[in-house]
């Protein structure tokens, strides 16, 4: 079973070899292996991308090395540490994600795993992840960019959440972006520490991500909470084309006037028919603020370009 010499500090800043392959280094073993190599590995560190208040987690960007003098293997990714029992829980639990419900995401929507380790360094109990680079995180709120782009992020979340995973920690900072071969954006979701196990969804598949029209074809609600908050919250590809009123979802051709909809719902028997038709209008009026709003966005979306 493959080993990794993970640096010690302050020698952990390194650009790679000539140094010795094994100096200033502490050995951890394999919770996870990398599943396509047994040699012991190298990391070099090469920048701290981030830290938790509390410094008991840290994300590196580094290279990944075969420890071998003529070893071809030399890859860029990205280590994500954990110090203490509690932050070590969710970086295996991260792992294990990675390992089954996740693994046939790796390299689509999900970053691939290169291993993940665990053993005493010279900060304690530490465990350390291997993950792909792939790429940066968005800059603004999801809902700030271009329908597009917010469309393929969407379906890459629900490809996560066909698998069974609920994210749970779904943010900007959580979606990392790089550029395809062609020059078209990359989307890949990271940090399953917070995820759980979602197997039996009541919204399982509810959703074809491959037919996904952004504002057309949608349900009234869906059955996963989770769904309608990333469809209408954070991601805002999903808006009502519909108001309820009198218990009753009116459709979207009479939505032309408070009058149309009476016309179609009744006017309940606690409400004159001048309240009636204000309420309506109060709501026919929010309606079209929400469309209003939605369309001011897109016509000022944020560029994904500038963010590779």
């Amino acid at each position: 079973m493959s080993v990794l010499y993970w640096p010690n500090r302050p020698s952990g800043f390194q650009s790679g070899p000539p140094c010795p392959p094994t100096a200033a280094c502490d050995v951890m073993e394999a919770y996870i292996p990398n599943r396509n190599i047994k040699l012991p590995l190298r990391t070099y560190l090469k920048e701290l991308t981030s830290e938790t208040e509390d410094g008991n987690c840290q994300v590196f960007r580094a290279q990944l090395c075969e420890v071998l003098l003529l070893s071809t293997l030399e890859r860029n990714v990205v280590c994500k540490v954990a110090y203490g029992q509690r932050r070590i829980d969710d970086l295996l639990r991260e792992a294990d994600f990675y390992n089954t419900k996740l693994l046939g995401l790796q390299g689509t929507v999900v970053p691939r795993m290169y291993g993940c380790y665990r053993g005493y360094t010279e900060d304690g109990h530490t465990a350390v992840l291997i993950l792909e680079d792939c790429g940066y995180q968005l800059t603004y709120k999801l809902k700030f960019y271009d329908v597009a782009f917010r469309t393929q992020v969407v379906r890459a979340w629900l490809a996560v959440h066909d698998a069974g995973v609920l994210h749970n920690d779904f943010h900007s900072r959580n979606i990392l972006v790089s550029r395809n071969a062609d020059g078209s954006p990359r989307v890949r979701l990271i940090d399953f520490g917070l995820s759980s196990d979602h197997s039996t969804c009541p919204s399982a598949h509810e959703v074809d991500s491959d037919n996904l029209v952004p504002y057309q074809g949608m349900p009234e609600y869906f059955a996963c909470k989770r769904i309608d908050l990333i469809f209408k919250e954070r991601a805002e590809i999903w808006l009502p084309r519909t108001i309820r009123f009198a218990r009753k979802s009116v459709p979207e051709e009479y939505l032309t006037s408070a009058e149309a909809v009476l016309d179609y719902t009744g006017v309940p028997s606690h409400m004159t028919i001048e309240n009636a038709r204000q309420y309506v209008q109060h709501l026919l009026t929010l309606n079209a603020k929400v469309w209003s709003d939605r369309l001011r966005l897109d016509a000022n979306a944020e560029d994904i370009e500038s963010e590779l």
